[in-house]
Parts: structure tokens; C-alpha cells; sequence
């Protein structure tokens, strides 16, 4: 999104495009999640090659919020070598004192800590940058995509806009620091909304509780801002791919991807949703609208599917309309965040309210629709405590922490933990000398399109019971968080 923006930020100043974005997997990340990419290093470096590529000068921001992605690391790395054309970013939220120490596989190139410590060095010349900010635990244990997701998105706007101003407008004060306590102001107007959203985020856990979908649907960018949302819930809290969707009018010509249109990989334009889910629609599920100023109801590229979608309902408790304003709050089957547009005026300069607006409104929205995703896979239990029960193990940092979650739950050894959740793995009650000696890379491969392995090792630690036993219970008992609960010795 940050790219997307300010590229159209320079088109409207006749200035050629200069943003550019890498995602470990690919465009197909951005709708699915391939936590596997991040593995990569190799990739990673030759994806960034290819963008410098007849450059002269590269400033790479290498995003890797726990500084464990080794797809970044790759990057980053090709930046300290070529020092003469690249000047390497690296964003996270650990000290570098914690950045990933382990190799995926025996091959692989320098880990993300090693690379860190080059930055770090590197820093002090001013040839690299280390940004690393403190913004304390995540509400989820090992989430990115709440705090981390939103600092990474608040940085990127904060550092670009200042840019910008400095640039094109020659303002030498760029008011950065009012810019970062703009979006504390628009925060505060998010929670003022607190009582409304949690019915929200009530109704949209009965849903999922009862096999149903969230649908975000917008005409305007928020509606990539519910696509991203989306996209996060299957690798956090195992949900199923249509389990909570995004739709956006326009489909990939709003989006503008690097990859173009890819409606044969998967649909997102609100033609598709208004055709063909539409008619499916049952009681069961909820139609979240994500609109600005007014537009949730009278706009007119919605007005259809808004339509057809109350039509099909019997009660408006599964149709909602969400409204990031900067005018008043409206009345009606809405929940308005109204951003406080006095504030933000007399805390920056009017250029840098009209350069971010869209930015506040954006990040309003990611707020909402991470508090209501977020509190409906706790309702449908998917969390215990604050950790992810149900995590997918794709990649080489979630099966580390796959490890880190049965030991601590189940109050297990390291050892013992890693065995129970290969058994998960491979749907064994004993394994074979080769499946203990195959390659993390393999077991991941093996477990990716897997549902329930945490949990189902969850359960083969605390009860010492075959698999098939601990599948039968998770499938007798749909709400994991209940399921392991009433099972763990220490349980209240």
C-alpha cells in the first residue's frame, strides 16, 4: 500500500514512479499467505538484483519485524556488498542481540544476525541504517500483525511524507514528530468506538463459530486495507482461506500490483462477491461494507451489492457499515470513526494534512478491522492465554515456535516437544530414524497445508495419547482453545 501511494503521490506531480516493493512469495502473498519464501535468502537476493538493476543509487528497507526472515536477510546482505549504489534499511522491532542466530538448512548464506551485526557496523558511518524501535509485547505472542504491522506501515508514511515535503514542497521543518502523534490522535478516535466494535467483534465470532464468513467489501483502498486483514488470519490462527475475504471495487486495477491481474489465482474485485457469494449468503455470515466520508451507503458502485446483501438478511446484526470520517458521526447501520480533523490541522502544516489524509484513514481502518478479526478467532477460540494454539507451521520461524508453544502450554521439555509435533507432522505415533533425520525445510514442506498440527501436538503432550486419539477429540470439540483447556493438568 505504502508504495502504491506514494507513486501515485509522484504521478500527480508529473514525476516518474521510484517505489518499488518485494514480498517474500510474490504477489500471492498479499492475498496468502507463503511464509515459506521468507526461508530464502538466494530469492531474496535475486529479486532485489533484479530491481537495482541499471540503478544508480538504491535505498532498500529491509522489513523483517522479529529479524528472523532470511528472504530479507538475502536483500540486505547484497546492499552491505554493493555499498557504492545501495544504502540498506533494516526495520524490525527486537534488539539485535535477538535477531534469528540458526541456519534453515546446513547450504544457506549468513542468518539475519550476522547481517544485523554488518548493518550495525556499517550504521555508524552512515552507510546503513538499523531502526529497531521498542514498541513493546505483541496482544498475540509472536504476531506481527497488530504492532509491528502497524509501526512498519506508520514508519514507512512518516519517513516517505517527510520526504516528500522536504523535496517537492521545500519545507525544511517536516514535522515529523507531530506527524507521529497525528496517528496517536487518530488511534484515540478508533477506541473511542470500543463499545461498538465489541458487539461487532461478538457478532463476528458467533459467525465464524458457526461456519460462517467475514466479508470486508469496499469501493476505496480501505478495501486493500480488509484484503491484507484477511490474508493474515489463516498463517496466525489456522483459519481457512475464505474464512474472512476482502473485495475491493475494480478489483486488481485498484490494487496495482506488480503482478497485474491474477483473478485465476483469486478473485477480489466486488463484481465477483456481488455475483457469486452474494446469493450464497446465510445468516451465518457477516458483510463488513469499509467506506470514507459518507460513501458506505450512497456510493454508487456499492449500492448494488449493499442492496442485494440486506436483502438477504433477516436481521442487520450481519451487516455493517464502517465509515472512517473526518467529518461528524453518522446514525444508522454504521459504526463512524471520525477522525479529529481540528486536531490534526493545528498539528501540521495543511500540505502535510493533504499528503497524509489518506494515510490516517487507512490506518483507522487497520485498526478496526485488526480488532475485529483479531477478537472473532478468540471467540472461536484459536488463542489460549495469548498465544496462537493453532498457528500453521509454514516456515522456519513458526516451526521454531510451533516447538516454543507445546513446550510452554503443555509444560514439556524442548525435546519432547519438537517429537510430538513431528508425530502431528506425519501422523505417527512413532517416527522412523529418517523422519528424525529429515531437514527442518522438509518437515515444513510436509506440515504447510496442514490444519491443526499445533493443536493435535498439543494434545499428544498433555495426554500421552495416540494421534488419532487427539484428532478425534479436536474434531468432537471444533473450539481448540476449549478442547486443550479442559485437558491440561493445571487447567482451572
Amino acid at each position: 500500500m505504502t508504495v502504491r501511494s506514494f507513486n501515485a503521490k509522484l504521478k500527480e506531480r508529473h514525476i516518474a514512479e521510484c517505489y518499488r516493493y518485494l514480498i517474500a512469495g510474490g504477489d500471492k502473498a498479499l492475498f496468502q499467505a507463503q511464509e515459506a519464501s521468507e526461508d530464502d535468502p538466494y530469492v531474496g537476493k535475486e529479486a532485489f538484483q533484479q530491481i537495482c538493476y541499471n540503478k544508480k543509487r538504491v535505498l532498500l528497507f529491509g522489513v523483517t519485524c522479529g529479524l528472523s526472515a532470511a528472504y530479507v536477510a538475502g536483500q540486505l546482505d547484497h546492499a552491505i556488498d554493493n555499498a557504492a549504489q545501495c544504502v540498506p534499511v533494516l526495520l524490525g522491532f527486537s534488539p539485535v542481540s535477538l535477531a534469528r542466530h540458526m541456519y534453515l538448512d546446513l547450504s544457506q548464506s549468513a542468518p539475519m544476525f550476522a547481517v544485523a551485526q554488518r548493518l550495525e557496523k556499517m550504521s555508524q558511518s552512515n552507510g546503513a541504517y538499523v531502526l529497531t524501535p521498542v514498541i513493546g509485547p505483541e496482544p498475540i505472542a509472536g504476531s506481527s500483525r497488530m504492532k509491528s504491522g502497524t509501526a512498519t506501515k506508520l514508519l514507512l508514511e512518516v519517513v516517505f511524507s517527510a520526504a516528500h515535503q522536504r523535496v517537492y514542497r521545500k519545507t525544511s521543518t517536516c514535522g515529523v514528530s507531530a506527524l507521529i502523534k497525528a496517528y496517536q490522535h487518530v488511534l484515540e478516535s478508533v477506541y473511542r468506538q470500543q463499545d461498538a466494535l465489541a458487539q461487532v467483534l461478538t457478532e463476528a465470532g458467533r459467525s465464524l463459530n458457526a461456519h460462517g464468513h467475514i466479508y470486508y467489501v469496499s469501493s476505496s483502498t480501505l478495501g486493500i486495507v480488509g484484503m491484507v486483514d484477511a490474508s493474515e488470519c489463516p498463517p496466525t490462527f489456522g483459519a481457512d482461506l475464505d474464512d474472512v475475504r476482502g473485495f475491493v471495487c475494480g478489483g486488481y486495477s485498484t490494487l496495482n500490483n506488480t503482478d497485474g491481474d491474477m483473478s485465476t489465482f483469486i478473485r477480489i474485485d466486488s463484481d465477483y462477491f456481488e455475483d457469486e457469494l452474494v446469493p450464497q449468503l446465510t445468516t451465518h455470515d457477516m458483510v463488513i461494507f469499509l467506506e470514507t466520508d459518507g460513501t458506505a451507503v450512497d456510493s454508487k458502485a456499492l449500492s448494488s451489492v449493499a442492496s442485494k446483501v440486506i436483502f438477504r438478511f433477516t436481521t442487520f446484526t450481519k451487516v455493517l457499515f464502517i465509515e472512517i470520517s473526518l467529518t461528524s458521526s453518522s446514525e444508522g447501520l454504521e459504526v463512524t470513526i471520525s477522525l479529529p480533523w481540528n486536531v490534526l490541522d493545528s498539528l501540521l502544516t495543511t500540505p502535510l494534512v493533504a499528503e497524509c489524509g489518506q494515510f490516517f484513514m487507512e490506518m483507522a481502518c487497520k485498526w478496526t478491522c485488526n480488532i475485529i478479526s483479531t477478537g472473532a478467532h478468540i471467540i472461536r477460540g484459536k488463542i489460549y492465554e495469548n498465544i496462537m494454539i493453532d498457528v500453521r507451521v509454514s516456515n522456519n520461524k513458526l516451526f521454531h515456535r510451533a516447538i516454543g508453544i507445546v513446550q510452554k502450554v503443555s509444560r514439556c521439555c524442548e525435546v519432547e516437544a519438537r517429537e510430538v509435533l513431528l508425530k502431528a507432522i506425519y501422523g505417527t505415533d512413532s517416527l522412523t530414524p529418517s523422519q528424525l533425520a529429515t531437514p527442518i525445510s522438509t518437515h515444513i514442506q510436509s506440515a504447510t497445508s496442514m490444519a491443526k498440527v499445533v493443536p493435535t501436538a498439543l494434545l499428544l503432550a498433555t495426554l500421552r495419547c495416540p494421534v488419532s486419539q487427539a484428532m478425534v477429540i479436536l474434531l468432537d470439540c471444533p473450539v481448540i482453545r476449549t478442547a486443550i483447556l479442559q485437558r491440561l493438568p493445571s487447567a482451572d
